[in-house]
């Protein structure tokens, strides 16, 4: 099997069949998704903080579907969701008495967030990788790569930022890699849209934006993208902060009328409480160990050789938590699996940086991680951030298919990774789920 050329659009093949693998791939990820989630929330992982790799999935979920808001970092994730999730719980509850009162189907849709997005995430990833001129086998096996990975599992099943943020990065990535060259005025509006709703969901996400944009600017001078890309970046995070202020005045004025209360507490308990509760210092364990911990990390969002158990909290009230921090260095051989994901990581970043078409995408992957690696210092769990910079990676190990004459051979290397992968992390989360089941004292 050989390479398309680099740019050639996938209408050399069936675009209905294109869009029926894309679709198929969706549904597998929502099953996926849907049913773990599920199975968490039957175990009470999602009404606990910290449990799930430090994720506090509890306070998302109500930011989600109860209206909690969480402040300046993730300053649009209750607005975004919240109002129609609010919105079709009532409409559901007149329609079906039966079905639950509106605060039990708000908590239902809101579970169900995420594993949309991950579903939706997924169709994109397969046109991501099509639009750069990899064959529908190739885009399928990339995709599959991805999906069955054990950051993805994870973290496009709970009610958490990162699967949203995962979705809005493979926009990103699928519009960078449609970009012909041509920056219109539609193009620019475009990249607006995509990164208010990323910078709505977290507001580091316009580090994707801002880096992606430069890779589809395609001017033979860098530093001409650059500019554009950081005046279009500035002009993300005003209307960023424009729109969470008047959807924040908006809502909180409606709560206001509904509850009877004043419109200051209604701030001071909405939005204000929030904010000064993020001022305070968080825990960042030792930044060195981190850091030299990362690679480790990374094979880990792919395929963790097992899952681990952390105890925190005051003596006598300590809670246990899911944790990967103690996972054996690839560095040490304890983990050849994970090795493997890191040569190919390396090996289709260099792949790639040697293609003239892939380059800019590759510059910005490599971007990506290593900001990645920087942000890893931050909290107790480095895989928490891993959906930052997981499709990065596997983009970056895509690049090992664009091998001149041995694309068959590269396919069936990343084919038979995918399916070892799958294989592991199937009884990973078996392990996870049976840990949760009988909590260790």
């Amino acid at each position: 099997m050989s390479l398309p050329s680099p740019g050639t659009a996938p209408g050399a093949e069936p675009r209905r069949a294109m869009a029926a693998v894309a679709v198929l791939l969706g549904v597998l990820s929502l099953g996926l998704h849907t049913t773990l989630a599920w199975q968490l929330d039957r175990l009470g992982a999602f009404e606990k903080k910290d449990v799930l790799f430090d994720a506090d999935v509890k306070t998302r979920l109500q930011a989600i579907s109860a209206g909690r808001h969480l402040g300046v970092k993730h300053p649009n994730l209750m607005a975004y969701f919240t109002p129609p999730i609010t919105l079709a719980a009532r409409s559901l509850a007149t329609v079906c008495p039966g079905c639950g009162t509106e605060a039990e189907l708000q908590r239902v849709l809101g579970k169900l967030v995420v594993p949309v997005a991950s579903a939706i995430k997924t169709t994109l990833v397969f046109v991501l990788f099509r639009r750069l001129g990899f064959s529908s086998l190739q885009a399928t096996t990339a995709t599959l790569l991805s999906l069955v990975s054990f950051s993805t599992l994870v973290f496009g099943s709970i009610p958490e930022s990162y699967g949203l943020t995962a979705l809005a990065m493979a926009g990103a990535y699928a519009f960078a890699a449609a970009s012909d060259g041509e920056f219109t005025w539609r193009r620019m509006i475009l990249w607006i849209a995509i990164g208010v709703f990323a910078t709505g969901i977290t507001l580091t996400n316009i580090s994707f934006v801002a880096l992606l944009l430069w890779a589809a600017s395609r001017e033979q001078r860098l530093i001409a993208g650059g500019i554009r890309a950081a005046a279009i970046a500035t002009v993300v995070l005003a209307l960023t902060g424009a729109s969470a202020y008047v959807l924040d005045l908006a809502l909180v004025r409606h709560e206001q009328a509904v509850d009877g209360m004043s419109l200051r507490s209604v701030l001071r308990d909405r939005v204000l409480t929030p904010i000064q509760g993020q001022a305070v210092t968080h825990e960042t364990g030792d930044p060195g160990r981190k850091l030299r911990h990362f690679p480790t990390a990374v094979a880990n969002a792919f395929a963790p050789p097992r899952v681990g158990t952390t105890f925190f909290g005051l003596p006598g009230r300590e809670r246990f938590g899911l944790s990967l921090e103690q996972s054996p260095s690839i560095f040490g051989l304890g983990d050849p699996l994970g090795l493997s994901v890191v040569v190919l990581i390396v090996a289709g970043a260099m792949c790639s940086l040697a293609a003239p078409h892939a380059r800019r995408i590759a510059i910005a992957s490599i971007g990506l991680v290593a900001m990645g690696w920087l942000m890893s210092v931050w909290g107790s769990e480095t895989q928490l951030f891993s959906q930052h910079w997981h499709l990065p990676a596997v983009v970056l190990i895509a690049g090992v298919m664009t091998v001149p004459r041995y694309g068959a051979l590269t396919t069936a290397i990343l084919a038979a990774l995918t399916l070892a992968l799958a294989v592991n992390n199937l009884m990973i989360v078996r392990g996870m789920l049976a840990v949760l089941s009988a909590p260790p004292t």
